[in-house]
């Protein structure tokens, strides 16, 4: 089986696909929702990651990351 993506936009009701599809036979599909991220929304972790910064920080930990990270979730 092989996969084709066309993007398109669903408004009331309907999909319209930008593209033509290259068949005309009946054939199977997912259709995929992407929502958008409303203004305000929380940005990406990683835009503002600093590898060093990291590893130097980690450094002063008396247990592992892990168990520092799973206790920083039970407080917050």
């Amino acid at each position: 089986m092989s996969l084709l993506t066309i993007k398109g936009i669903y408004e009331n009701g309907q999909i319209s696909l930008e593209e033509t599809v290259p068949s005309k036979k009946t054939i199977s599909v997912i259709v995929t929702f992407l929502e958008e991220k409303p203004p305000g929304s929380k940005k990406n972790i990683f835009s503002s990651f600093n590898f060093k910064k990291s590893q130097q920080l980690s450094a002063t930990l008396k247990t592992s990351l892990t168990d520092a990270l799973i206790e920083e979730r039970r407080k917050g």
